[in-house]
């Protein structure tokens, strides 16, 4: 029993979240932070549907960075700080290797969330609306998950910020990468 999933303009009358549940929860240690840290946050997702089912597969890849410098800056509290990078993917430096972040630790988690459909092909708009309904409902647990992970590694707690539904950032959709990564 499901309640129909309701938005905007032609968005997704008729669809019913019927579930949500983790899929993978991979954690790669690889050192620690002794000074300030940084984070990256990657956001990828597949969506497939046949006759009677939508399929979305939400994928949030951090990475945690040691970044050199002045602890004075650090968070006073427990002398380490935790700040997101503003690159989405990767940390770039300037080639000096006195200031080059070291990664100490990737997450990943992904979530898979199935909605029932009325028949027909789903629309652009439809799409677009399922991906940004799916990444609502898993953004909760995404964020109470890296929280405990991070806390239980021993890197200070992170906390990803709140999503706000009109003002979510880009995704990257799995299925146009790995087909621009087959012609390369």
């Amino acid at each position: 029993m499901s309640d129909p999933v309701r938005s905007g303009g032609d968005g997704l009358s008729g669809f019913g979240l019927n579930g949500l549940m983790l899929d993978q929860l991979e954690v790669h240690r690889l050192g620690y932070i002794e000074d300030r840290g940084r984070f990256t946050w990657n956001v990828g997702y597949r969506i497939t549907h046949d006759d009677e089912t939508a399929f979305c597969l939400v994928v949030n890849d951090i990475t945690l960075y040691e970044v050199s410098g002045d602890p004075d800056e650090a968070n006073e509290a427990t002398g380490t700080d935790l700040e997101r990078e503003t690159v989405a993917s990767h940390v770039e430096t300037d080639g000096d290797g006195e200031d080059e972040p070291t990664p100490v630790a990737s997450l990943r988690v992904a979530h898979m969330v199935l909605f029932s459909k009325p028949e027909g092909a789903v629309s652009q708009n439809q799409r677009a609306e399922l991906l940004r309904v799916a990444r609502m409902a898993v953004h909760p647990l995404v964020r109470a998950h890296i929280l405990t992970l991070t806390s239980d590694l021993g890197f200070p707690p992170l906390t990803l910020p709140l999503l706000h539904y009109r003002s979510m950032p880009a995704a990257i959709d799995l299925d146009a990468a790995e087909s621009s990564l087959d012609g390369a």
